[in-house]
């Protein structure tokens, strides 16, 4: 999600291996909209080493993970999470 618009992007990704989620941010957020000046993520395994590596280095991004254990830290992209379960849910129930 972006901080300043708002704009959010979800994909479905087979794994949430390092490389999987990498190729996955280069190829919808990074090619569309140029690398970001700063990441924030959760500290997930899929976060850390290996996506720091070859995303936030390279492409020059600075990567902040939010606090373990305190949601609160990373509160606009908690909220949109909510949103976009609640969202699944009811695509479900209905059966579309």
């Amino acid at each position: 999600m972006d901080h300043a618009t708002r704009y959010m992007m979800a994909k479905i990704v087979p794994t949430l291996d390092a490389m999987q989620i990498f190729r996955t941010f280069y190829r919808h957020w990074v090619v569309p909209f140029g690398p970001p000046r700063i990441v924030l993520t959760d500290n997930g395994t899929s976060f850390r080493g290996a996506f720091r590596a070859k995303a936030a280095y390279p492409l020059g991004c600075k990567h902040l993970t939010a606090a373990p254990f305190r949601p609160q830290g990373n509160g606009v992209n908690e909220a949109s999470h909510q949103k976009l379960l609640n969202v699944l849910k009811a695509i479900r129930q209905e059966g579309v």
